[in-house]
């Protein structure tokens, strides 16, 4: 399963990513269907600037997940938890990483989400990620920049 997105806040996103799988999010939640594996997405807002989403799913099929540039200067934070089964795949226009081993990864991963990042995981893969937004607006608020060299 590829699924191309550009990243808004994660109720925004959640619906999206319902449309891609051919699922419907209820109430914030989505579950996926067994072609992709067995799990749920669920999304929500603190407000307009800042949201959240948790994924928990074992996968049946390979997955990537394909972000592309929102032309915004807003920031993800990623808190993972991973087994993979056979390799994961994380690459920008700059870097590559790559295992083709199983593998037990907890790790936080922050990204600008004015990049492009594609995130590859194998078929048996167990995903548990808990994601935040913040807005341009929500940095500028808190007197953030992330650039080019990170955040400032």
């Amino acid at each position: 399963m590829y699924l191309q997105y550009k990243q808004r806040n994660f109720k925004t996103w959640l619906q999206e990513i319902g449309s891609l799988t051919g699922s419907k999010a209820t109430n914030n939640l989505l579950f996926f269907p067994e072609t992709i594996g067995r799990g749920y997405c669920f999304a929500d807002s603190i407000d307009r600037t800042f949201s959240f989403g948790i994924l928990d799913a074992e996968l049946n099929t390979d997955f990537t997940l394909h972000r592309l540039s929102n032309n915004q200067s807003g920031l993800l934070i990623f808190f993972n938890q991973t087994q993979v089964t056979n390799f994961i795949h994380v690459k920008n226009k700059k870097d590559s990483f790559r295992n083709e081993e199983t593998i037990q990864k907890n790790n936080i991963f922050l990204s600008p989400t004015n990049t492009e990042l594609q995130v590859n995981y194998s078929a048996g893969s167990r995903i548990k990620r808990l994601g935040i937004y913040l807005t341009p607006q929500w940095l500028s608020l808190h007197r953030l920049y992330v650039g080019g060299n990170g955040i400032v």
